[in-house]
């Protein structure tokens, strides 16, 4: 995963971290934060993005964005 100015990339690594962040590189001033094995995490957008050992990538925001969710749709939990 790259992230540049909101931008979150997904694909195979050796492409990703060889032609696609080289590319970026030439152009932009840019910060790389990578998952690769269960256990890792990264930030992104107020988000925490954990990789689980069977391959899941879970996704946690914060429970304000819940709750303001919950009453634009009338919910309650």
């Amino acid at each position: 995963m790259i992230h540049v100015d909101d931008l979150l990339v997904v694909g195979k690594r050796d492409y990703v971290l060889g032609n696609f962040l080289k590319e970026l590189k030439a152009a932009y001033e840019i910060s790389v934060q990578c998952i690769e094995k269960p256990g890792d995490e990264l930030t992104f957008l107020k988000r925490l993005y954990t990789l689980h050992d069977d391959g899941r990538l879970a996704l946690q925001t914060h429970e304000k964005h819940i709750t303001q969710l919950c009453g634009l749709l009338g919910l309650n939990f």
